[in-house]
């Protein structure tokens, strides 16, 4: 069982010839329409409803294109008229039309400030295939021109890159010119009564007045045989309308190229609500997977904050171990900075204090200097008598100290002496050797 996806709307495409009519199944695709199937029948003489009723109920049945199936014809040009128009000739009254304007249906496929391009079917051709449509379950959407068929199918050919070339493809009896930036400007069938060199001449005079309302080279002094030939870009004779069975090559034509060649005759407003709907649902869909995944994303964060939040307050109490511990660290440096300093001078103390404890009797100290080598004492007798040389400290470890030659100085009745002794300072005294132990 196939399945078709609700964006892959399929259409039938129905291209009119002098002998035959050309059904294609088209798909839409991402850009463009597409053949899934084409089929090529040989026409009567007469175009007859009952005929193509016939063909076109065939075709669907055998290829799925159910009820209200959407139906784009390609006419040649002598039901479907591309009129080329010069400006000062395109008037409100449509006064070129051979009918008057209630009996065609009129439309524009392009144009510019010098031309028009205009298509053109009269109101019975109209009713025809408009009647042939709704009996086979159809939509009519749109009529196109011929031409853009047969250019479809022809679009690998070779062209020229001339900004104002032409390219003329003849088929058969029909004769469509497309311009290089205006696309298709004019389509004409010769009549059947025409000479062969009657059919070039008239063919020159269309092309001369195309050229020259285009303001395009190769104009002027040419006369129609000659400009045909120098303007023509490409003249090929296609043997499309009197093929059969299956046609070689795949038919692709993108949305602009339909819309912008082509006669409305149907309404948009259910495809296009259709296609609206297509892609306003396709928005919110993507809309709701983005506010879910932000949703998710936010749960996400929300959780990750609650660990975190937990983990810290788990931690608390750590920290104010660590807190407590780093200001019982710093106290106790503080306390063992105190300790070093007093320690440092500790020994300075011990030394003052042996010293003023063993002054020589009589005697006063004056000054007391005391350094990493040297221990200096001055001290003042009342007169020099019982004045001393040296004298020592008992329980020091440093030698006595001794009088520094020519330093005394008397001052009135009282001599100063000054006594200095030379030692090693160490922090704490080594302690005193162990006792021999007796034999």
């Amino acid at each position: 069982m196939k399945m078709s996806l609700p964006w892959r709307e399929k259409r039938l495409f129905v291209a009119l010839g002098e002998h035959s009519v050309a059904l294609a199944c088209m798909v839409n695709g991402w850009r463009e329409w597409h053949t899934q199937a084409q089929h090529v029948l040989p026409l009567q003489e007469e175009i007859a409803a009952p005929a193509l009723v016939a063909m076109l109920r065939s075709f669907m049945s055998a290829h799925g294109l159910g009820a209200g199936c959407r139906v784009h014809w390609f006419l040649p040009p002598d039901i479907l008229a591309v009129a080329f128009v010069p400006q000062d000739l395109a008037t409100v009254d449509t006064q070129w039309l051979p009918y008057q304007a209630p009996m065609v249906a009129l439309g524009a496929i392009a144009g510019g400030r010098q031309f028009t391009t205009a298509l053109w079917i009269h109101r019975n051709w109209q009713d025809l295939f408009r009647g042939v449509t709704e009996q086979v379950g159809g939509q009519l959407l749109y009529f196109h021109p011929r031409a853009l068929y047969v250019h479809t199918l022809l679009q690998h050919k070779a062209h020229s890159n001339a900004e104002n070339a032409l390219q003329i493809l003849k088929e058969g009896r029909d004769w469509h010119l497309f311009h290089r930036r205006h696309g298709l400007v004019r389509s004409l069938t010769q009549a059947q009564t025409l000479t062969p060199a009657q059919a070039e001449i008239r063919m020159g005079l269309e092309v001369q007045q195309v050229l020259t309302v285009l303001d395009a080279p190769a104009t002027g002094v040419l006369n129609a045989q000659q400009q045909l030939q120098a303007s023509a870009v490409q003249d090929v004779t296609l043997a499309l309308s009197r093929v059969t069975g299956p046609v070689p090559r795949e038919w692709r034509l993108s949305s602009a190229q339909l819309h912008a060649c082509g006669l409305l005759m149907g309404q948009l407003t259910s495809w296009v609500e259709h296609r609206l709907q297509m892609v306003t649902g396709g928005l919110m869909l993507v809309f709701a997977l983005g506010a879910a995944v932000a949703w998710q994303h936010d749960q996400t964060l929300q959780e990750e904050q609650r660990e975190m939040a937990a983990q810290l307050k788990s931690l608390l109490p750590e920290v104010e171990k660590v807190q407590q511990l780093k200001t019982e660290t710093s106290q106790q440096s503080q306390i063992l900075n105190v300790h070093h300093a007093v320690s440092e001078k500790a020994y300075d103390w011990q030394v003052l204090a042996r010293v003023l404890a063993h002054v020589p009797k009589g005697a006063a100290v004056q000054a007391v200097f005391l350094d990493h080598e040297a221990l200096r004492v001055e001290l003042l007798y009342p007169s020099a008598k019982g004045i001393l040389s040296s004298w020592s400290i008992p329980e020091a470890i440093h030698p006595a100290l001794t009088e520094v030659p020519d330093t005394r100085t008397t001052e009135d009745k009282a001599v100063r002496v000054r006594y200095a002794m030379h030692f090693k300072r160490v922090s704490d005294p080594a302690p005193p050797p162990a006792p021999k132990r007796e034999p």
